[in-house]
């Protein structure tokens, strides 16, 4: 069977030095201190995929990997290289294998309409750690469950984040500069900046 996997990170770089996997080196870190990489890196996901096509004795044709991109996103550069190579007969693919469903995206929407378009294809998709089958009832049933909860995590974090940052103007607590635009730092840079000791 040959296997195309697909990865996501919404972000790769480290939440405390803000520096990227190939740029984190292994000594003193920021400010002399040394301190491990503290983020997302895709190798996590990749590893073991490549374990589990290597103990069922699949072939890995392609991979495929969106580094700092939300899931939100549905035109991700390396998900629509990813089809184009499916829709273009470049690549001989049987099966795009995720580690989670969440890697693949966020919305319902658009997880069921990208799956309809590899089945159209005739290419089975798959996710490692749920595992359903979708050549059974059972199978998709458990698959827009899955996309519903999906969605569902990405609108609380969403709620939450906004009742947060709410809540801390209201309190006068915003943290950090303005941007050179007057608008508000993204909350990622101002986490990493009090980690730093920059803001309070």
């Amino acid at each position: 069977m040959k296997i195309a996997i697909y990865a996501r990170v919404s972000t790769e770089k480290c939440d405390v030095c803000g520096r990227k996997p190939g740029h984190h080196v292994a000594g003193p870190g920021y400010k002399g201190v040394y301190h491990a990489f503290k983020g997302q890196d895709p190798e996590v996901q990749l590893s073991e995929l490549r374990a589990w096509c290597e103990r069922k004795g699949f072939e890995i044709v392609a991979v495929y990997v969106d580094r700092g991109i939300s899931g939100k996103i549905s035109a991700r550069p390396e998900l629509l290289a990813l089809f184009s190579d499916i829709d273009h007969g470049r690549r001989d693919i049987d099966v795009v294998l995720v580690w989670k469903l969440t890697r693949f995206g966020r919305s319902v929407a658009d997880l069921v309409n990208n799956v309809k378009r590899l089945q159209a294809a005739g290419v089975s998709f798959r996710s490692h750690t749920e595992g359903f089958d979708l050549r059974t009832s059972t199978g998709k049933l458990t698959y827009h469950i899955l996309c519903g909860v999906a969605e569902f995590e990405l609108d609380v974090i969403s709620e939450n984040t906004k009742a947060g940052m709410k809540l801390a103007r209201m309190r006068g607590h915003v943290p950090g500069p303005k941007t050179p635009q007057g608008k508000e730092p993204h909350r990622a840079t101002l986490w990493r900046r009090r980690q730093r000791g920059e803001v309070a």
